[in-house]
Parts: C-alpha cells; sequence; structure tokens
C-alpha cells in the first residue's frame, strides 16, 4: 500500500493523507473487480454443471408419440 501511496503522492502532488486515501481506493476497487471476476466464474460454472445434469436426463425421456387423426 506503501507503493500505491508513494505512487499518488509523486503523481498528482497530494499530500501524503490523500495519498493515503488514493491508495486505499485503488485496493478497494481492485478487490471488487477481482470480486466480480471471481462471481462470474463461479456463476458459470455452476450454468455448466446445471446443463451436463439436464443433458443427462435426455435419454430417459419418452419419445413423442403421435395422435392419429
Amino acid at each position: 500500500m506503501n507503493q500505491a501511496a508513494q505512487f499518488a503522492i509523486g503523481r498528482g502532488g497530494n499530500t501524503p493523507a490523500q495519498a493515503q486515501h488514493m491508495a486505499v481506493q485503488m485496493l478497494s476497487d481492485e478487490s471488487v473487480r477481482q470480486t466480480a471476476t471471481l462471481a462470474y466464474a463461479d456463476a458459470f460454472v455452476f450454468m455448466a454443471a446445471i446443463g451436463l445434469l439436464a443433458l443427462c436426463f435426455v435419454p430417459l425421456m419418452s419419445p413423442n408419440q403421435r395422435v392419429k387423426q
């Protein structure tokens, strides 16, 4: 976090307190992005598992019987 604060100080001429706040905000933003990515990956795996499970039931379905008119 100190590296991010030093970057903010050198980049914008901010005070150390502002730089610390910016560093915390940068880490927070990155954690939100990573959390969203992991949640998307988990949802993708879940939906793939549901699809494969549904595919296993296809052979158990009875054939379509036509009604004679």
